[in-house]
C-alpha cells in the first residue's frame, strides 16, 4: 500500500472519531503556527479543535527480503493557553490535566477504530504513547502515539 492510501485511511479514521476537528499530514512549523493553522491577526480562519496530525517518522527497509516498516506518529492536540501558569495550584494546570486526559481518550478511540477497520493491514504489535504539553508554541496540549505499518518494498 502506498503512502497516499495510508493517509486516506488515517483521514477516514480521524473523521470517524473526531468529526468536527481538524486533520493534517505533517505539523506546522512553530513560526508559522499563527498564520498556517491556529489563527491570528493575519491568519486564515482558525482550524477547529481537537486537531489530529499524522507524520511519517521513519521507514525501516530490509533490503535482503524487502520487508518495510513505516513508523507513523499521530499527534492529538487540544487548545491550550500560551504562557499559562506552571504553578500546580493554578486552575490552568488542572485544565491542562483534563486536556491531556481528553486527548488520551481520543488517541485510544483513534487506535481502536483504525485497528478494527483496517484488518487487511499488517500492523506492529504495540503502539507507544506520550503526553505532550504546551506544544505548538504553547497553544496545544495533547497526546502522541507511534506505531508501525508493515509491508513489502513497493507495496506499502
Amino acid at each position: 500500500m502506498n503512502l497516499t492510501d495510508l493517509l486516506d485511511r488515517f483521514r477516514a479514521t480521524a473523521t470517524a472519531v473526531n468529526p468536527t476537528g481538524f486533520f493534517m499530514f505533517g505539523l506546522p512549523e512553530d513560526k508559522n503556527v499563527d498564520s498556517a493553522n491556529i489563527g491570528g491577526t493575519h491568519a486564515a480562519p482558525k482550524k477547529p479543535y481537537p486537531q489530529i496530525y499524522v507524520e511519517l517518522a521513519r521507514e525501516n527497509i530490509k533490503m535482503k527480503d524487502g520487508d518495510v516498516a513505516d513508523t507513523f506518529v499521530i499527534i492529538f492536540v487540544a487548545q491550550d493557553k500560551p504562557d499559562s501558569a506552571t504553578d500546580r495550584r493554578d486552575p490552568a494546570i488542572f485544565n491542562r490535566e483534563q486536556l491531556t486526559s481528553d486527548m488520551r481518550n481520543l488517541a485510544h478511540s483513534f487506535l481502536d477504530y483504525f485497528y478494527e477497520n483496517n484488518d487487511d493491514l499488517s500492523l506492529g504489535d504495540a503502539a507507544e504513547a506520550t503526553p505532550e504539553q504546551r506544544m505548538l508554541i504553547g497553544l496545544g496540549t495533547g497526546y502522541s502515539v507511534q506505531f508501525d505499518v508493515l509491508g513489502k518494498l513497493n507495496c506499502i
